[in-house]
């Protein structure tokens, strides 16, 4: 029996093990993104890594509150879930990038998954039986896998390797998605994006000066700015 012709050959090699093509993202590798592109951020577009790379999104007072409290759980070998909330627009996703970064450059592997890559429950467990598995999974619009999540949580933090997991969810649909009963043993804790502090606007007016995205703020004084910005936004960043 002949086996697959020349051309068949080499549409294997392009198609490749699909399983091992779809894994979780390399936060360092997505760390490496050029932050000299130029993207919609300010002007209230979802945050791409080139967005924390370049400064645009801003560091904001709650920035140490979530890292301390990752590096707590991280500390103490707990093999868990923290759960970001957050409205749209709260700064809940940039949040994520912004911990991914920072654990990868302390030397930490982070598996990276969102609504764009949209892996399945299936194929994030394929990626923790590679080679040197991620120390902590990082996915953001958690609430796409729906009744899957809180099971997912569960075997993903009761078996080797037992990865902290950093979840984003709209604070809206967390009930929806996480099952008390089915994670009543496994450690989960909540952070709730607070509101845009005093100095976290006046560095988004910065931001927003430099990228040259002021718009109607352009020209004012910056106590007219900051209050034109709280009547506009709500505190919040988009």
């Amino acid at each position: 029996m002949e086996g697959p012709s020349v051309q068949g050959r080499q549409v294997l090699a392009q198609i490749g093990n699909p399983l091992r093509r779809r894994t979780l993202d390399d936060a360092a590798v997505l760390a490496l993104a050029d932050p000299h592109v130029r993207t919609e951020y300010l002007l209230g577009a979802e945050p791409i890594w080139a967005d924390i790379q370049s400064g645009r999104a801003i560091s904001r007072a709650s920035d140490d509150v979530l890292w301390n409290q990752l590096q707590a759980a991280r500390m103490q070998h707990i093999s868990g879930a923290l759960i970001v909330t957050g409205t749209a627009g709260s700064g809940k996703s940039t949040a994520l990038k912004k911990m991914c970064l920072r654990l990868v450059a302390e030397g930490a592997r982070v598996g990276w998954a969102d609504r764009e890559l949209s892996l399945s429950p299936r194929e994030i467990r394929f990626s923790m039986r590679g080679e040197n598995p991620p120390d902590v999974v990082a996915i953001d619009d958690d609430d796409i896998y729906g009744t899957e999540l809180s099971p997912l949580i569960r075997e993903l933090a009761s078996h080797d390797p037992y990865p902290l997991l950093l979840l984003g969810i709209r604070s809206g649909r967390i009930e929806r998605v996480i099952n008390g009963s089915q994670l009543k043993d496994i450690p989960v804790y909540e952070f709730g994006m607070p509101p845009l502090a005093d100095e976290d606007i006046d560095a988004l007016l910065d931001s927003l000066d430099r990228e040259n995205r002021l718009g109607l703020l352009r020209g004012k004084h910056r106590n007219e700015q900051r209050h034109i910005f709280r009547e506009l936004s709500g505190r919040q960043l988009q």
